[in-house]
């Protein structure tokens, strides 16, 4: 029987649509926020840096490699951090012309590697270890385009991705690379709908794609010719996801949350209640200005238990109720020092009780007048 080319171009017609309506029912690689947990706090000496920004995984020494910077990017260091995120080891780094905001770090076979993100937008550095197993500046190379965050196909094929910035703070472009001079590429636009042009990291797997932007992770497949959004996950508002790594199975992330350094990790097997989003175990809990901390009265009413007013002091209680501190004592602390503060406990102690004061004020005031009598 034969066959004609038309019905045989509409056979493959027929299996490209099939391959794309089974590639976007495919689950995503992020579940939700409950699968992500703290891991822990890193102390980062913030007299030199004041940020994390690159993470990355170094299978040789089966460190994490965490890049951390100071607020003008002239200074960088570079911690290494055991299984259980420990530091091991850090090294320190000058020039925002040279590694600058550490804005990226990713593995490129066995070489760590840089992208700057302050200065040199075009270039990227090696990090190369030397012969005492310090992290040493090595060469770098310009490219075409500009590379703020770079990742490499976690699949082997070879290919690198770049996140740039779109046409607006709505958008963004993915670009993937062919090969490592990064010459030859495809370029894909993602809508985020964001109110700025920042992303942070670049993770690459096969046809999947993970970058974060400034309170959300965002899942892009490529399904057709485009890659489209298919999962995103919010994060509370004081923690910035800024670079992740896949390690066995799990992607470790590090951000800056709430005045600190902190490691995160996605398991794809288990949801958290320590997460991401449940994250006043850690932080405590943030409220706005002038919005207060309510409790429950018997009868239902809501009264303020403590608030910052809008002239950024601390208020305590609601003036339709009394307060009462409850404690061994009462003290004031004002960032040096700690002070009792007197109460009526404190009566013929630390001070006078008035009524027995009266009593000899009156007393002394009889004897005068009696001696004035005579």
């Amino acid at each position: 029987m034969k066959i004609s080319k038309d019905f045989t171009e509409m056979l493959k017609q027929s299996f490209r649509h099939i391959g794309s309506d089974i590639n976007a029912q495919r689950p995503a690689t992020l579940s939700d926020q409950t699968n992500i947990t703290f891991i822990k706090t890193i102390e980062i000496d913030k007299t030199v840096v004041n940020q994390c920004q690159g993470f990355t995984y170094d299978p040789t020494t089966k460190r994490f490699i965490l890049g951390c910077c100071s607020q003008d990017n002239s200074k960088q260091r570079i911690y290494e951090l055991d299984a259980d995120m420990n530091i091991v080891k850090f090294t320190d780094f000058e020039g925002m012309d040279k590694l600058g905001h550490v804005n990226t770090l990713f593995m490129d076979g066995e070489t760590i590697r840089a992208t700057n993100g302050a200065a040199n937008g075009s270039r990227i550095y090696n990090i190369n270890r030397n012969d005492s197993g310090d992290l040493v500046l090595g060469e770098f190379r310009d490219y075409p385009d500009k590379c703020f965050n770079i990742g490499k196909d976690l699949d082997g094929s070879g290919r690198y991705i770049s996140i740039v910035p779109g046409e607006d703070s709505k958008s963004r472009k993915i670009r993937i690379y062919t090969d490592n001079t990064m010459t030859t590429k495809q370029e894909y636009i993602v809508q985020v709908d964001e109110t700025n042009l920042d992303s942070n990291g670049a993770y690459l797997k096969g046809d999947t794609i993970i970058f974060a932007v400034a309170r959300r992770l965002i899942e892009c497949r490529l399904i057709g010719n485009e890659f489209k959004v298919i999962r995103e996950i919010e994060m509370e508002p004081f923690c910035e996801i800024e670079d992740f790594v896949y390690v066995n199975g799990d992607i470790y992330m590090c951000a800056n949350s709430h005045d600190y350094v902190r490691i995160y990790k996605y398991s794809s097997k288990r949801s958290y209640y320590n997460h991401i989003n449940n994250d006043y175990l850690n932080n405590g809990i943030t409220v706005g200005n002038q919005v207060g901390y309510h409790g429950r009265t018997t009868d239902g009413n809501a009264l303020v238990i403590a608030k910052v007013n809008n002239k950024n002091n601390l208020e305590l209680g609601d003036k339709r109720a009394n307060t009462t501190v409850i404690g061994k004592e009462f003290k004031h602390y004002n960032g040096n020092n700690s002070y009792t503060v007197l109460t009526t406990a404190h009566y013929n102690t630390a001070i006078y009780n008035k009524v027995t004061m009266d009593e000899k004020l009156k007393a002394l005031d009889d004897r005068i007048k009696a001696l004035e009598a005579k």
